[in-house]
């Protein structure tokens, strides 16, 4: 009996240190972060995760590779880092043949954002270039509501923070 009390307590504590369900916000490279809403939580890299978002940027034919992957409510969000491409490329490569863009933003240097409605789905699109460096950052919810207040360009840019390395 003592064993299992000890085991339990072991248990309890571990369980409650863990940071993974406490994260504010995920490390990407160079000290960039991409924050996290609180109800939000990085899933463990899965064959039925990376399956699901390569068939998802199937039509890009570029080299976008997952890095992370964040569960919301209703919602999931996928991080990738391009390799051997450039926005450019990533801006001019469709997601969806059949889709209907519902919003469109770019600079044509530094970002692009798109909004699509495919099936069911709302589908976000957002890229930037940090410090030499692309990051992609697609969203899929099935909820309209969702994809117009946590998937519009503004909170999607602003989820994206440079940590100060001084």
């Amino acid at each position: 009996m003592k064993k299992f009390i000890i085991f339990s307590l072991l248990l309890f504590f571990t369980a409650c240190t863990s940071n993974s369900d406490n994260q504010k916000s995920l490390d990407l490279f160079n000290g960039s972060t991409f924050e996290l809403n609180e109800s939000e939580k990085e899933l463990a890299m899965t064959l039925h995760i990376k399956e699901s978002y390569l068939d998802l940027i199937k039509e890009k034919s570029l080299q976008i590779p997952l890095f992370k992957i964040v569960k919301g409510p209703k919602y999931h969000i996928f991080i990738g880092l391009p390799v051997n491409t450039s926005l450019t490329e990533i801006f001019k490569a469709p997601l969806f043949n059949d889709s209907i863009k519902l919003e469109f933003k770019t600079d044509t240097t530094s970002y692009d954002y798109k909004k699509f409605k495919y099936e069911e789905n709302y589908i976000s699109e957002y890229v930037s270039e940090k410090e030499g460096n692309l990051i992609y950052i697609l969203s899929v919810t099935d909820s309209e509501e969702i994809s117009d207040s946590l998937f519009n360009f503004e909170k999607l840019s602003n989820r994206l923070q440079l940590k100060n390395n001084e």
